[in-house]
């Protein structure tokens, strides 16, 4: 709002606190931003003086009538019990609701002088280290924490309800925004991890049913499959498992191992009739569990982010196992399979074993001329020739003559340091041997990658402006105008959806413009940047840095102007007038 951060600060404390305080899941409601405020005590020196008192004495009287102080303690041993310990504080009036006039600050003609017979006292802002606005308006964060254990999202949408009920009635040109919801980026996450089981799912049982071309068979793998996912969840409840999106993970990725399982075991059910498989899918099972084991020793952080995926894959893994020993074998019993033996079965055979065939010739072809593919297999992933430097240097500090450098460098720099080689020569060699290693360096290796909050989405378009000082002398109150200014040329501008001031201190300030989505990708952000270049173009005592889209601004000059000293040399034949024209 356009009021004092402090009286938005108390109509968010007696008003919208309370309000969410009392949401079920609500863990904490911090409020933060507003100025502190300060007592500021105002007296008179003559009339001070007039009494024989100093400003030191008033000082001390306010300091002994706050005072809290410890005075001791004394400590007994009961007989056959504990030792019972007691302490004495002695504690003034500093419970916030006292009154200055109580205050004695001297004793004067045999009566008390209290604080406001010699000062006027009353309470102010302080004045401000540091603003914080939203579209030019004054801003009070407010922070909602959710409790362990109790659904985030749920707590966030009951959260939202009570502040749309709280917008209503606020105040004429107050406002409540949401400027970060972490809510918002789990409900994506979670959706896209629904959608990817739901994807993997349908994948797998299509292509089950591709490969075996029959209904009943698909129908087992499916029995079997939902079976997996309601007995594993009767087990994340017992151990009590979270959900969340690195469990949802390890579900999905858990699915190829569990269909894998239930195919072996139906395969040897319907061709071997027996269930002696099972003690391979064991030791194959058991395999994959004691490699996720290891992160329940990692380190507490790693723990923390992993430890209900490794446990949700392992319970999924133990669950088909069982499944796989007992529940297909009974499944099969009711649901039968015709035998496998007809034309379709025969014609794939044969095919599988031409494959073979050819698989086999190839095989045999690659290590007869395994040297040329062990070379090729090198080369593609790439040799790091091109980190060799141009040329190696001399001796940094310059100690060593030509003739004292080593023999090596001599060779080095006539060969690979050449001026021919490096120029023409190099740049074909980097391409041929180094391969995707190059490729990598070159590009993805060194490359920006921004993480923005707490959930490394990428962030829309932001323009950024960064304001510094160029002057000495100016005051925080000063860079908050030019900040203003700034502020009013931005709220021209309907394209843009928020404005972000940050000061930090008189010397640094900071403008974030974010955009609405449907100009996000538009010209206008270019177009934008061009003005606010113009517009800090024109403020002589302060520089400006502009960035987020097209080439980077900025007008700043590199000068120590805090050190920076001046001399003025005046010469003349007559010193006594010369002298006046320096005392002058």
């Amino acid at each position: 709002g356009n009021a004092s951060p402090s009286y938005i600060y108390t109509l968010a404390e007696e008003v919208i606190k309370p309000a969410i305080s009392v949401v079920e899941g609500v863990y904490s409601v911090t409020i933060y931003g507003a100025t502190p405020q300060e007592w500021e005590i105002t007296y008179d020196q003559q009339k001070l003086s007039a009494m024989g008192i100093s400003s030191s004495v008033i000082s001390t009287s306010i300091n002994n009538y706050l005072l809290e102080k410890e005075l001791g303690g004394a400590s007994e041993t009961m007989a056959g019990g504990p030792e019972k310990r007691t302490y004495l504080t002695l504690e003034g009036n500093n419970k916030g609701n006292f009154r200055w006039g109580e205050i004695p600050v001297a004793k004067a003609s045999g009566r008390i002088i209290h604080l406001t017979d010699v000062a006027q006292v009353k309470l102010k802002d302080q004045r401000p280290q540091s603003y914080f606005r939203i579209n030019g308006l004054n801003t009070i964060n407010i922070n909602v924490s959710a409790g362990r254990n109790v659904n985030n999202i749920k707590v966030a949408d009951e959260v939202k309800d009570v502040i749309e009920k709280l917008k209503s009635e606020l105040p004429p040109g107050y406002s409540i925004r949401t400027s970060a919801d972490s809510t918002i980026y789990l409900k994506e996450e979670i959706s896209k991890n629904i959608f990817r089981t739901i994807l993997s799912v349908v994948l797998l049982l299509l292509f089950v049913l591709a490969i075996s071309r029959e209904f009943k068979y698909l129908l087992i793998i499916t029995i079997s499959l939902v079976a997996n996912i309601l007995i594993a969840f009767i087990f994340y409840y017992l151990f009590k498992l979270e959900i969340h999106l690195y469990s949802l993970a390890g579900i999905t990725v858990s699915f190829g191992i569990i269909i894998n399982n239930t195919i072996v075991m139906t395969d040897h059910i319907r061709f071997q009739k027996n269930r002696k498989v099972g003690i391979s899918l064991l030791a194959a099972t058991l395999t994959t569990i004691g490699a996720l084991s290891v992160i329940f020793f990692l380190d507490e952080a790693s723990k923390v982010t992993l430890a209900d995926f490794a446990s949700v894959v392992i319970i999924n893994l133990s669950v088909s196992l069982a499944v796989a020993l007992f529940f297909i074998p009974s499944l099969i019993e009711k649901i039968k399979l015709a035998p496998k033996f007809n034309a379709i079965v025969i014609r794939r055979k044969r095919r599988v074993a031409m494959f073979s065939e050819k698989y086999l010739r190839s095989i045999n072809f690659i290590i007869k001329h395994r040297v040329i593919f062990i070379i090729a297999a090198i080369l593609v992933f790439g040799l790091p020739v091109f980190y060799l430097p141009d040329s190696l240097p001399k001796d940094p500090r310059g100690q060593l003559k030509d003739e004292d450098r080593t023999k090596f460098q001599k060779i080095y720099n006539k060969t690979l340091g050449n001026k021919k080689y490096v120029q023409d020569i190099k740049p074909i060699v980097n391409k041929a041997l180094g391969g995707t290693f190059r490729l990598f360096s070159e590009n993805a290796k060194n490359s920006r990658f921004y993480y923005y909050g707490g959930s490394d989405e990428v962030q829309r378009t932001q323009l950024s402006v960064e304001i510094g000082l160029s002057e000495e002398g100016l005051t925080i109150e000063d860079m908050n105008t030019t900040c203003a200014g700034l502020e009013n040329m931005l709220a021209a501008y309907s394209e843009i959806d928020m404005f972000t001031t940050r000061i930090q201190s008189k010397e640094e300030a900071r403008v974030t413009i974010t955009f609405k989505p449907e100009h996000d990708f538009t010209i206008f952000p270019f177009i934008l940047k061009i003005r606010i270049e113009d517009y800090m173009n024109g403020i002589g005592s302060y520089h400006a840095s502009v960035y987020g889209v097209g080439k980077a601004f900025s007008n700043q000059v590199y000068s120590d102007y805090i050190q920076t000293t001046y001399r003025v040399i005046m010469k003349g034949y007559n010193y006594d007038q010369l002298y006046a024209y320096c005392e002058a």
